[in-house]
């Protein structure tokens, strides 16, 4: 599953399926899936989200890690279709659909434009011009925002259901 994750992941990013290949040969001290024991300390929580689009939640193993040696839990979450590619619970890939690609050079070109627009303005009339084309280009990332806070509060939930008194781990 680890080198399919790879080629999709690779495949998203624009470059051949080989290139990221080497990356599940990496050692880790991280646990995919991991839980908290019966009765945990209390201990600082991280929540790390990856990059949006192309980005893993292993990303970043190295700094994870390094902030658990130093006492945190430290959590990464999955935001299905808006990482790379993630491993569902039965082995599924999932690869990534963003609502928003940054390789969309005309959506990008018009948003820069509408910026400049907003700069420049030098009244209200100005402004309010510009933002019904700032509104309809937010608009998918809107709903990225609003599921990745829903994907943040399940991770929170389940961590607190976890962590609560006589809890199975």
């Amino acid at each position: 599953i680890e080198s399919e994750v790879a080629a999709v992941t690779a495949r998203s990013l624009g470059t051949p399926g080989f290139v990221l290949s080497h990356l599940t040969n990496v050692e880790s001290h991280a646990y995919r899936r991991a839980w908290l024991p019966p009765a945990p300390a209390q201990l600082p929580l991280i929540l790390f989200s990856h990059g949006y689009g192309a980005g893993t939640e292993s990303q970043n193993t190295v700094q994870m890690e390094e902030l658990a040696s130093h006492g945190f839990v430290v959590a990464s979450i999955d935001h299905p279709y808006e990482a790379a590619a993630i491993v569902m619970r039965g082995g599924e890939v999932l690869a990534a659909r963003p609502r928003f690609s940054p390789r969309d050079t005309a959506t990008l070109a018009r948003s820069l434009e509408l910026v400049r627009r907003l700069q420049t303005a030098t009244d209200t009339a100005g402004v309010a011009a510009v933002l019904p084309g700032m509104y309809a280009l937010s608009a998918p990332l809107d709903t990225s925002i609003v599921a990745w806070t829903d994907d943040t509060r399940f991770v929170l939930d389940a961590l607190t259901r976890m962590s609560a008194p006589g809890a199975a781990g």
